[in-house]
C-alpha cells in the first residue's frame, strides 16, 4: 500500500476524486480515505510549531522565564544549530483571547495520531509527500514524517503545479525520490528558525523597554514593511510644495487641442524671464518639420506573477491583497489555477503541452476566443523561473463563480488569452514635430488597426492627432503656466509590492528586457516573498501599525509610528537592507551554498548587535501617560564643532543642548552609536559595515568628518526650520573612490 500525506483536507480529498477514477474507489474512514492500493490523508497546514523560549527550560524552572525579561535575551537554545531548535504540536488557541493554551490542540493530536498510525503500518511499503509545491509544504510534510515515523521507507514527492484531475493524474505517474527537494526543505527549515529567533527575542526586547502596556511585535519582513509606510508618511509630511513656472500653449488644431509645454522649469522669482520667453516664442512661427507614420505589432503583455495580480486587483477592482490571495488560493484548490505564490511571468519550456491543454479547453468553452501557443522566450524562460510557473487557467473552466471570485478568475483567464491570442495587436503610430523659434516639440498619437490581444485587455486607448503636413504654421500662444510640485504618493497594493519585490531599484518590471530583475529576485534581493508578503502585511494591520483605506492606500497607524521610534532609541536597525540580507541567505542555503547551522550562525551575529549596541544609559520609566521616557541619565559625547556645547543622546539622535540647532543621530541611513557620534565630534573617522547599494551588492563606506554646514527650508506648515548638519568625505575602501556627502 501507498500512504498519501496531503497538505491539508481539500487536496487530498482532489487526490481521492482524481485517483478514484482510474484507481477504483476509496472508502471514508476517521481522518484518512482507503483505496485499492492507495490510503489518502492529511495534515491541517501546520501540525508542528517551534516551542515557546520556557518551554527549554526544566519544567520547575519554566514559570520563571514565561514572565519576559531582559536578562533572558538575546535567547538561543543549546548552541545555536538547526538541531536545537525543537518543533512540537502546535497548541490550543482560546477563541476569544486568540491567545495559545499551554495544551495541545485536540484536532490536531488527534489528526496526528492517525498519521502516525498509517504511516508506521506494516502493509505501507511508501509514503508520497503531498504538501503544496513550495518550501512551506515541504516542511509541514517533513515535519510529520521526522517526528512520526519509526523506521525507514520509501519517500516520494507529488509535485502539482495546479490541482485539476488530469494534472493529479499524471504528477502521480511522475513521482520523484523527496530527498531531491533536500534544499526546499532547508531553506524553509532555515526561515522558520530565523524568524522565530529576530521575532522572540525583538519582540520581547522592544515591549520590554517600551514598558507602554502595548506588545510590539517585530519581524524580519513585517518591520521593513511597517517602516516603508513611516517614511513615506514622514516624506509626505515634510513635503514642502514648490511652485515653478513653465512656458506653455493650448491652441485648438482641426477640432483637437495641441499642447506645447516647454520642459524647462522657472522659480517663483523667475516669472519675469518665463514671460520673456514665452514672448520670444509667440513672435515666431510654429512650423511642423517632421511627420513620421509606420506601422507596429504591440508587445503582448506577461502573465501574472501573484504580486502582479495582487496589485492590478488593488489597482482596477480596489480588493485587498489578503482577499486577492485567498480568492486565488480558493480557484487554485479548486483545480481552475495554476499554483498561485509564485514570483514568475514566465512559463517552463516543459509545460507547452499542459499550456495547449489549457489552450484548447479555452477555446472550447470560449469558441469566439481564437487562441494559439506562442513559442517564444517572452513567454517560455525557463531562466526566469524558480520553483512555479506564472499563473494560468487551468484545463477545468469554472462556470459558475459570481462576484469577487469571477473577477479574480477573469483577470487570469483575460490575460492567459492575451498572451497567445492568435492574432497580432497592430497599431499605426504617428510622431509630428513641430519647431517654435528654439524649441522643438513632439507630438505622438496611435491608432489601433488590428485588436489582437487588446480584445481581452482593453489597455490601451486611440490617440488622435489633427491633420497635419510637413510645412503647416500651427496656431500658437504661450503663458508661463503655474504649476506646484506634488508630494510623493502613498503606498497602494500595486506600488508597496513593487517596492518590496525590489527595494534597491527601479527595474521597470513591463520592460522587454527584464533580465536583471530575475536575476534580483532568484538572488533574494527582495524583502520577504510572494508566500510571506500578503499574511505580513495582514499581520501589520492586524498589529495596528498600519491600515488600507477603501482606496487602495496604505496609512501609517499611531501605533507603527510608536513601534519605529522605539526601534530609532533602542538602536535596532531591523530596515530595508538587514531583511534583504537575511532574504539572500536563504537564498543561499536553497541553492546549497551554505548549510543551515552557517544560516543561523550568521542571523544569530546580526542579531547579537542589536544586544550589543544597546545602550544602557537608556533606562525606561514610565511617564504620567504610562508612556516610555529615553535619555534620561545624559552622558556628554563631546563638544558641539559649531558652538562648543556639551553634545549628548537625545529622544532623536545626538543634539547640543545649547539648542544651537546642531544634530547628529542618522548618516547613510544607519542609526549612528554614541561611540560613533563621540568619534566623529573628535575629528575621527569611522565606518559603517553592511550597507546596501542599489543593485544589493553590500559594501562598508568610511565617513572622514569635515566639520558642520547650515541648512534651512520651510515646513509644510510654513515654520521656518533651521539648524546645522554633519559635512563628511566618503571613502569606499573596496574601491579607494571618495565623494562629498553631507
Amino acid at each position: 500500500m501507498k500512504l498519501v500525506i496531503a497538505e491539508k483536507p481539500s487536496l487530498a480529498q482532489k487526490v481521492v476524486g482524481a485517483m478514484g477514477k482510474s484507481n477504483g474507489p476509496f472508502d471514508k474512514k476517521d481522518g484518512y480515505w482507503e483505496g485499492r492500493d492507495m490510503y489518502v490523508s492529511y495534515a491541517f497546514g501546520h501540525l508542528f510549531g517551534l516551542i515557546d523560549l520556557q518551554e527549554y527550560f526544566p519544567e520547575g524552572e519554566r514559570e520563571a522565564h514565561t514572565a519576559w525579561r531582559m536578562e533572558d535575551l538575546p535567547f538561543y537554545p543549546g548552541r545555536g544549530r538547526a538541531e536545537d531548535y525543537q518543533f512540537s504540536l502546535k497548541k490550543e488557541v482560546d477563541k476569544k483571547t486568540l491567545k495559545k493554551k499551554n495544551t495541545v490542540d485536540p484536532g490536531i493530536r488527534k489528526q496526528y495520531e492517525v498519521l502516525k498510525k498509517l504511516m508506521n503500518s506494516s502493509d505501507v511499503d511508501e509514503i508520497i509527500h503531498c504538501g503544496d509545491a513550495d518550501r512551506e509544504g515541504e516542511l509541514i510534510v517533513r515535519l510529520i514524517l521526522m517526528k512520526g515515523l519509526k523506521g525507514r521507507k520509501k519517500i516520494t514527492r507529488l509535485w502539482l503545479p495546479d490541482q485539476a484531475d488530469p494534472t493529479i493524474q499524471a504528477q502521480m505517474q511522475q513521482l520523484r525520490p523527496d530527498d531531491e527537494y533536500d534544499n526546499l526543505y532547508r531553506e524553509g527549515l532555515a526561515r522558520t528558525i530565523i524568524d522565530w529567533m529576530y521575532g522572540i527575542n525583538l519582540t520581547r526586547y522592544v515591549t520590554i523597554k517600551c514598558q507602554d502596556r502595548s506588545v510590539y511585535n517585530i519581524g524580519r519582513v513585517l518591520t521593513p514593511i511597517v517602516q516603508a509606510i513611516y517614511n513615506r508618511e514622514k516624506e509626505i509630511q515634510n513635503f514642502v510644495p514648490e511652485t515653478y513656472y513653465q512656458a506653455e500653449s493650448k491652441e485648438e488644431v482641426g477640432g483637437k487641442e495641441v499642447k506645447l509645454t516647454v520642459s524647462r522649469k522657472f522659480k517663483e522669482g523667475e516669472t519675469a524671464d518665463a514671460q520673456a520667453l514665452c514672448d520670444k516664442l509667440n513672435a515666431a512661427d510654429a512650423i511642423v518639420t517632421n511627420i513620421e507614420k509606420k506601422k507596429v505589432t504591440k508587445r503582448r503583455p506577461k502573465l501574472f506573477s501573484l504580486s502582479k495580480l495582487q496589485g492590478a486587483a488593488g489597482k482596477n477592482l480596489k480588493i485587498p491583497m489578503q482577499q486577492s490571495l485567498d480568492i486565488v488560493q480558493k480557484l487554485y484548490e479548486a483545480g481552475y489555477v495554476t499554483y498561485p505564490r509564485t514570483n514568475t511571468e514566465y512559463l517552463a519550456t516543459a509545460e507547452k503541452d499542459r499550456t495547449l491543454a489549457s489552450i484548447r479547453a479555452v477555446m472550447d468553452v470560449f469558441p469566439g476566443r481564437e487562441l494559439k501557443l506562442i513559442e517564444s522566450k517572452a513567454v517560455f524562460d525557463d531562466s526566469k523561473i524558480e520553483s512555479h510557473s506564472a499563473l494560468t487557467p487551468t484545463v477545468k473552466i469554472p462556470q459558475d463563480l459570481t462576484g469577487a471570485e469571477k473577477s479574480i478568475y477573469d483577470m487570469i483567464l483575460n490575460r492567459f488569452c492575451a498572451v497567445f491570442c492568435a492574432e497580432d495587436c497592430i497599431a499605426e503610430e504617428t510622431k509630428v514635430e513641430i519647431r517654435c523659434g528654439d524649441e522643438t516639440f513632439t507630438l505622438k498619437g496611435e491608432v489601433i488597426l488590428q485588436e489582437g490581444f487588446l480584445r481581452y485587455e482593453r489597455s490601451k486607448k486611440d490617440t488622435f492627432l489633427p491633420a497635419l503636413n510637413v510645412g503647416d504654421k500651427v496656431p500658437h500662444h504661450f503663458v508661463p503656466a503655474e504649476k506646484q510640485t506634488t508630494p510623493p504618493k502613498r503606498y497602494n497594493t500595486e506600488t508597496l509590492s513593487a517596492y518590496l519585490k525590489k527595494p534597491f531599484g527601479s527595474v521597470d518590471s513591463d520592460s522587454e528586457d527584464d533580465t536583471q530583475e530575475y536575476r534580483d529576485i532568484l538572488k533574494g534581493l527582495e524583502i520577504g516573498t510572494e508566500a510571506t508578503r500578503t499574511p505580513t502585511i495582514t499581520k501589520a494591520i492586524a498589529c495596528k501599525y498600519i491600515s488600507q483605506a477603501k482606496d487602495d492606500t496604505y496609512h501609517l497607524e499611531p501605533k507603527g509610528e510608536a513601534m519605529v521610534g522605539y526601534l530609532e532609541k533602542l538602536r535596532i536597525d531591523l530596515d530595508a537592507n538587514l531583511s534583504v540580507r537575511l532574504q539572500v541567505l536563504l537564498k543561499d542555503v536553497y541553492k546549497g551554498e551554505k548549510t543551515i547551522d552557517e544560516a543561523l550562525a550568521i542571523s544569530a551575529e546580526e542579531l547579537n548587535k542589536d544586544f550589543e549596541a544597546r545602550d544602557e544609559r537608556l533606562k525606561t520609566s514610565a511617564s504620567s501617560s504610562g508612556a516610555a521616557s529615553f535619555g534620561g541619565g545624559a552622558n556628554v559625547l563631546g563638544q558641539c564643532p559649531h558652538c562648543g556645547g556639551n553634545v549628548i543622546s537625545g529622544k532623536y539622535g545626538a543634539y547640543c543642548t545649547n539648542k544651537c540647532g546642531m544634530s547628529l543621530g542618522r548618516a547613510m541611513g544607519k542609526t549612528l552609536t554614541d561611540n560613533q557620534v563621540k568619534s566623529l565630534l573628535t575629528g575621527k573617522s569611522i565606518t559603517l559595515r553592511g550597507l546596501t547599494s542599489k543593485s544589493g551588492k553590500t559594501y562598508d563606506a568610511m565617513l572622514i568628518p569635515k566639520g558642520v554646514k547650515e541648512y534651512s527650508y520651510t515646513s509644510r506648515t510654513g515654520e521656518r526650520k533651521e539648524g546645522f548638519e554633519f559635512e563628511f568625505n566618503l571613502e569606499f575602501p573596496s574601491s579607494g573612490k571618495t565623494r562629498k556627502k553631507n
